[in-house]
């Protein structure tokens, strides 16, 4: 024990005892010398009477030394311990990791810890007494200066996160302040805390703005994939950036041919900062801007504060007017030059970190990718279009040239004039082209050698005079070496040097022309022969454009009969649009060029025929018009045109196939693209080369003729790329009958949908598999689907519940507010996640926790919810089942300690009793100091009972009278039960004796007692009874655990409320309760039913609801030991024979009364209150002591410890320890060293005489054996 160690605090118990002592004595002495003057009282009778006052006054005197002396030292402890919290927590105070102040209701410093006076930079002395203001800096001291006058004003504690910014930069600081109140209510001090926040706050940001930026980044990708136009797609860009980053503001910009910046999209809330903006690009400084700057160094460029930075000074003003504060440009580069920029404004200063500017950067780098990808599209499809209409041109031309009188030719400025090109009507005059261009034939070769030196000279002449064209006539051979007549019509090519390279022009046989001016008369009949029979129409107008001559091929192109027409001038054919050109044409054709061009004429009647003209002079100022209809010709070149442009422009692949062979006659872009193949490649390639599956070399034949039978097929296969990959197509093949037939196959990649397929199958799997349940509605509410997961947990298969609503679920336990609140949040699109009572289609009830989720269609409409459900019932059921457990095991440590307590409290009372009993000499005192010990051994087992309920410790089994345990609750029922409950009892005397502990077995009655107790609320009848039985094989085999033989049953018998069905199945379960909250545990039957099965019994139970319930107990019998418990006698106390016994107790009754008990029974005893006291008398008696009996629980030095140091002392001592706290919840079990130390008894306080006696005789005359470890 602790000596008390203040000396006016040691001296109070005996001073107090003492003086005590003398008024009582005197009191005593006086009082009774008084009563023997006044009534005579003889002399003996008087001295006695006083001797025994003062031997009370003197033991009363005693026990208040020992009181007082030990609140002392509590008091002396208490107070020491407090001293040295304080002193804890002021160090903690002072060291703590933040500012910790007090102020006083002025506000001016009380205290301010070590943090708080470095933040400040002044030592303590300079910092109390004096206000916020005259301490720390004055913006922060504004700051916070409104969260301590709320705290000073409401006295209420207040705490606020405040974004400062002090002189050593930007901060985020927690301020807590608390004020302490008087009893009058008034504000005695403040506690203030200061908290720097400013990294966990700016992590925060940076985390939320990287999520931005990240979902920025994946919705602009999802611009990028399905851009069709760079205009949409950069708008379509800046919005989603702009949307999902917060910024104020998201724009591009393009660069000029000029070398200024164009806005090309722009989206945010501050827009109207690039309004009159002045945006140079190249060849400004780099500092002159932003965007400029990004441009020209090719890389990104950040203004971190446009308040702040002088490098973006100009900004300034535009950008606070716009509330913009900072800036990051990205230059959007191709080939290593920047064509345009990126650029992101924000409302924050210091935006832009470094992890999100490289996130832009990879998004600026996508987006220059995207756009080039997307030109290059454009410009090939822009190329494709005129290599097209080239095409188109050049065959026109080539029909025509083929088609025209007139060999065309091209031929170099050399002698010989060798030619380059000869077009194919040269066969008019019996040559092939292949012999002028391979070389074989010259034009000097075929021209007649009386000829050639004119056409020489002349070519020369028109060289030399830098002639563009020139005519001339003469005679070459055909290839049957007949002479004649050709008109060359003569262009002359040049270099660059003006050099002449190459003669370019038309040859037109001109025999018969010559012939003509011999035959003239014959010609002219022949011609208007010719023209009558022509059928292309020809027709010669004057210089005023009127008809002079029409064939009737040409009447017929016009509609018009031949008078009409001649009365008619060219200019009434033509649409009003088109009559300006006439005059130049017709100026053009008297001018001596013939040219070829195409109209419509619209007849009378209203048709409209397409025809081609070919103009050329005649005599005089006519003009020869030759009119040919190509109406049918222009729209078939037109139908060949569309058909080819939407075979190309198709996404399919479409192929011509040559039913024989297999072989590719003709494919369109997509399927090139999709092999990897040129489309010369592929037409130089068959359909077994291609696919992997369905066809070889071998089978074509009979898969060709199974197309032919059917007309048309559609399969599925594998296609080989040119680079050896596959991927799978659906083909659909159909045979076509032209001039002959043909397979035409469309050919789909339908990797995409088998991949979705697949897809999908494994997401239907899994939503079939998967363990929580999954609800899918559509927008109002009703069921589409249901995985099987549903139907196990609310019993509805998917069947029953497709067509209905959710609210088949609801279990009314939830108010209105709650299901219009769920609705309001996914009808706006958001996510609604909580926790739901819902009624099973049987009826019962559970808890589930569900997320529902919206779908969304392209136009952002919810169209459906996915709802997501988990049973959480047993979740429940646990959480209030470790809630009741937390509250148990509080109650067990507090049991525990109150048993340690009650143990050393009833250990002298009990032993004391049993001495005094043993010194009566009187009946009567023996009657009332048995009582006395019947109850304190009553409070022992109370204090049993309370353990068995706290920790469920084993009890002592020894072999009981069952009849006692029911007398004794009959007897408690009857004294705590209400008097409405009538009470009765059946007890036959010779019921057979069990092995059981008393405590337990009691607890099983009072839990029964008591749940007969609940449900006689309403008042009744409560019976108990008893029998001897035999459980047979079959009672036995439909109770587990059980076995045949002889048993009692204990009968609890009620006319209560009853117990319904589905609740007998569940009653003995752990935490299983009916009752209300608050009102029970849930293991009154479970404890019981543990208890009465560890002692090889079971229970059964039978109700009927409104007519009561009975619970019979079966406990295996002992009917041999009967004999046994009569036949027993109790046996005289044993006796010592002067043995010494050193006793040690921190107790001073236990020490008195156990001194005293064995120097009754012929022992010498030494006492120790502690430890340290026990060696000292141990090392004066060594060699006198017997025997030690000691406290286990003790301070300074306990009872472990004494008994390590004994046995050092003397190996071969005596030990028996002693205590009322071993293994009790809330402390230590310390029992496997007391016995590992040799100790073989341990005396469980309280303990009585009898125990004491009889284990010290049997320690005192035991064989000795070796001690335990130290």
């Amino acid at each position: 024990m602790r000596e008390p160690t203040h000396l006016g605090l040691a001296e109070v118990p005996g001073r107090v005892a003492w003086i005590y002592a003398a008024a009582a004595g005197a009191w005593i002495v006086l009082s009774d010398l008084a009563v023997a003057l006044a009534f005579g009282s003889h002399t003996a009778e008087l001295w006695s009477n006083i001797a025994k006052g003062l031997l009370f006054v003197a033991v009363s005197a005693g026990l208040i030394y020992l009181l007082l002396r030990r609140g002392l030292r509590r008091e002396v402890a208490v107070r020491s311990d407090l001293e040295a919290a304080q002193e804890r927590l002021t160090s903690a105070v002072a060291h703590m990791p933040f500012t910790f102040a007090i102020y006083d209701a002025d506000r001016r410093f009380r205290y301010l810890n070590t943090r708080g006076l470095l933040e400040a930079n002044k030592p303590l002395d300079a910092v109390l007494g004096r206000r916020d203001e005259e301490v720390f800096p004055l913006e922060m001291v504004n700051a916070y200066l409104p969260v301590l006058n709320r705290a000073l004003e409401t006295r209420r504690a207040q705490t606020e996160v405040l974004d400062i910014t002090l002189p050593s930069g930007h901060a985020h600081l927690a301020y807590t302040f608390t004020p302490l109140l008087n009893a009058d209510g008034t504000v005695r001090e403040v506690l203030a805390v200061t908290n720097d926040m400013t990294v966990v706050v700016r992590n925060e940001r940076r985390v939320r703005r990287l999520n931005r930026t990240l979902g920025a980044i994946s919705a602009a990708n999802s611009v990028l994939i399905r851009a069709t136009d760079e205009a949409g797609l950069l708008q379509e860009f800046c919005t989603e950036l702009a949307a999902h980053t917060g910024h104020g503001l998201a724009w591009v910009g393009m660069v000029e041919p000029d070398g200024k910046l164009r806005v090309a999209a722009r989206a945010g809330r501050a827009v109207g900062f690039l309004e009159g903006l002045p945006l140079p690009c190249c060849g400004w400084p780099v500092t002159c801007g932003l965007a400029s700057t990004a441009i020209q160094i090719g890389q990104p460029v950040i203004c971190r504060d446009f308040q702040v930075e002088e490098a973006f000074a100009a900004c300034r003003e535009r950008a606070q007017s716009a509330g913009l504060r900072s800036a990051v440009v990205l230059p959007l580069c191709a080939a290593e030059k920047a064509f345009g920029e990126l650029s992101l404004y924000s409302a924050e200063p210091d935006r832009f970190d470094d992890d999100e500017v490289k996130l832009l950067t990879e998004l600026a780098e996508d987006l220059a990718f995207g756009l080039v990808a997307l030109r290059q599209r454009a410009e090939l499809a822009q190329a494709v279009a005129r290599l097209r209409e080239s095409e188109e041109r050049l065959n026109v031309l080539k029909l025509v040239i083929d088609q025209s009188p007139s060999v065309a030719y091209v031929a170099r400025a050399e002698p010989g004039w060798p030619a380059e090109f000869v077009s194919e009507n040269v066969a008019r005059f019996g040559y092939r082209p292949a012999e002028f261009t391979s070389g074989q034939l010259q034009f000097a070769s075929i021209a007649h050698p009386e000829d050639l030196p004119r056409i020489a000279a002349e070519s020369d002449t028109a060289v030399a005079a830098g002639r563009v064209e020139f005519t001339r006539d003469y005679r070459i051979f055909n290839a049957h070496r007949q002479v004649c007549w050709v008109r060359d019509q003569c262009v002359v090519v040049r270099n660059a040097a003006g050099q002449a390279t190459h003669f370019r022009g038309l040859i037109t046989d001109v025999t018969e022309q010559r012939r003509a001016e011999e035959l003239l008369a014959t010609t002219l009949s022949r011609y208007h022969r010719l023209m009558e029979q022509a059928g292309d129409g020809i027709a010669l107008v004057d210089a005023a454009g009127r008809f002079v001559e029409v064939n009737p091929a040409a009447c017929r192109l016009y509609g018009r009969p031949l008078v009409e027409l001649l009365a008619l001038n060219l200019a009434d054919t033509y649409a009003p649009e088109e009559r300006a050109l006439l005059p130049a044409r017709l100026q053009t054709a008297r001018d001596g060029e013939t040219f070829r061009t195409e109209r419509q004429i619209t007849r009378p009647d209203g048709t409209i025929v397409d025809v081609e003209v070919n103009w050329g002079p005649v005599e005089g100022t006519l003009v020869q018009g030759i009119l040919r209809d190509i109406t049918e010709h222009k729209r078939a070149a037109e139908s060949l045109i569309l058909f080819r442009t939407l075979v190309d422009r198709s996404s399919d692949g479409i192929e011509v196939i040559d039913p024989e062979t297999g072989r590719f006659l003709d494919v369109n872009e997509a399927s090139c693209l999709a092999s990897g193949y040129t489309r010369e490649e592929l037409l130089a390639l068959s359909v077994p080369d291609v696919e992997v599956e369905c066809v070889d070399r071998a089978s074509w034949p009979r898969v060709a003729e199974a197309i032919r039978k059917t007309g048309a097929q559609v399969v599925e296969g594998r296609h080989r790329r040119k680079d050896g990959s596959t991927f799978p197509v659906e083909v659909s093949v159909k045979l076509i009958h032209l001039n002959r037939d043909y397979f035409v196959a469309l050919v789909r990649d339908i990797t995409d949908r088998r991949r979705a397929e697949e897809q999908l199958r494994l997401q239907s799997a899994a939503l079939e598999a998967a363990a929580n349940a999954i609800v899918i509605t559509d927008a109002q509410g009703t069921i589409l689907w249901v995985n099987p997961a549903f139907t196990k947990s609310t019993g509805y298969a998917l069947a029953e519940a497709v067509g209905q609503n959710p609210r088949l679920l609801k279990s009314g336990q939830h108010p209105r507010e709650f299901y219009e609140g769920m609705w309001k949040t996914i009808l706006a699109g958001r996510v609604w996640h909580g926790e739901m009572r819902n009624r099973r289609k049987d009826g019962t009830l559970y808890a589930e926790e569900l997320t529902i989720a919206p779908v969304r269609d392209h136009a952002g409409r919810v169209t459906h919810f996915i709802a997501i459900k988990q049973d959480i019932s047993e979740r429940k059921t646990l959480e209030q089942q470790f809630l009741r457990a937390q509250r148990l095991e509080g109650i067990g440590l507090l049991a525990g300690g109150i048993a340690h307590d009650l143990n050393n409290v009833l250990a002298p009372i009990l032993m004391g009793a049993d001495l005094l009993k043993l010194m009566a000499r009187d009946e009567a005192t023996a009657s009332q100091l048995d009582g006395i010990v019947q109850s304190a051994k009553r409070g022992a087992d109370i204090v049993k009972q309370v353990l068995t309920f706290a920790r469920g410790i084993e009890g002592e089994r020894v072999v009981l009278h069952p009849k006692h345990i029911i007398k004794e609750m009959v007897r408690l029922a009857r004294e705590t039960f209400p008097r409405n409950i009538a009470l009765s009892a059946d007890i036959p005397n010779d019921l057979w004796p069990v092995v059981g502990d008393t405590t337990q077995l009691h607890q099983v009655l009072l839990n029964l007692s008591v749940n007969a107790r609940d449900a006689l609320a309403e008042g009744g009848e409560l019976t108990y009874s008893a029998a001897n039985v035999e459980v047979d094989d079959a009672l036995a085999q439909v109770n587990p655990g059980a076995k045949p033989g002889p048993h009692i049953l204990l009968r609890v018998k009620d006319s209560g409320c009853g117990i319904p069905s589905e609740v007998l199945d569940r009653m003995f379960e752990p935490f299983f309760t009916t009752k209300e909250q608050g009102k029970g545990t849930g293991l009154g039957l479970s404890t019981a039913i543990g208890i009465v099965r560890s002692h090889g019994g079971f229970i059964t139970v039978s109700s009927q609801v409104g007519r009561g319930t009975t619970f019979e107990v079966y406990l295996p019998a002992s009917p041999e030991a009967a004999g046994q418990l009569a036949a027993a006698a109790p046996e005289p106390l044993p006796r010592g024979h002067g043995e010494l016994v050193l006793v040690v107790d921190d107790e001073a009754g236990i020490l008195q009364v156990t001194r005293r008990m064995l120097e009754a029974h012929g022992y010498r005893v030494l006492t120790a209150d502690d430890g340290t006291t026990a060696l000292t008398e141990m090392s004066r008696h060594a060699s006198e002591v017997a025997l030690v009996i000691t406290d286990v629980m003790m301070p300074f030095m306990d009872g472990v410890q004494l008994i390590r140091a004994l046995r050092k002392l003397s190996p071969g001592l005596k030990v028996i320890a002693s205590s009322g706290a071993l293994g009790l919840p809330g402390q230590k079990d310390r029992t496997d060293e007391v016995l590992g130390l040799g100790v073989k008894h341990i005396l469980h306080k309280p303990y009585s005489v009898e125990t004491l006696l009889r284990t010290v005789h049997e320690e005192l005359h035991a064989a000795p054996t070796a001690a335990g470890g130290i």
